[in-house]
């Protein structure tokens, strides 16, 4: 931020589980949702729902691994 190192941690509850999913952005996710953030603040970009959508993909990919 305004030239300084930053980290971007983002999370979200996964509704059908009951459970917080936490991740980190890359600077150019996290880049390009700062200034979506000041054209439409408070709004959930596209890519915010398709990071959400692969993460909670991901974690019931987990799930089913743990009962195989």
């Amino acid at each position: 931020m305004k030239g300084e190192n930053a980290v971007a941690i983002n999370g979200f509850m996964y509704r059908p589980r009951g459970v917080l999913i936490g991740y980190f952005l890359c600077e150019v996710c996290a880049n390009y949702i700062f200034k979506e953030a000041e054209k439409n603040p408070y709004k959930q970009t596209p890519l915010h729902a398709d990071i959400e959508r692969n993460l909670a993909d991901a974690y019931l990919k987990y799930l089913a691994s743990l009962d195989a």
